[in-house]
């Protein structure tokens, strides 16, 4: 028969979640933008202009990777 310590694995599961919380702090493409600090005070039109062109800056960005 398998039993728990209910309080010791939620504890484990929230640390490991906490640890890929600080992995994802410190990339490049977690961080927030300049651009898009205001977004609630954006248009609808502005927004997908911004993420438009940030989309678009990706294919160049993987072709100096390949």
């Amino acid at each position: 028969m398998l039993t728990y310590n209910f309080k010791e694995v939620t504890i484990k599961a929230r640390n490991k979640a906490c640890e890929g919380d600080s992995v994802l702090e410190n990339l490049s493409t977690e961080k927030r933008s300049n651009k898009t600090m205001h977004l609630d005070k954006m248009s609808t039109k502005e927004i997908l202009q911004i993420m438009n062109k940030e989309d678009s800056t990706v294919p160049a960005v993987i072709a100096k990777e390949i």
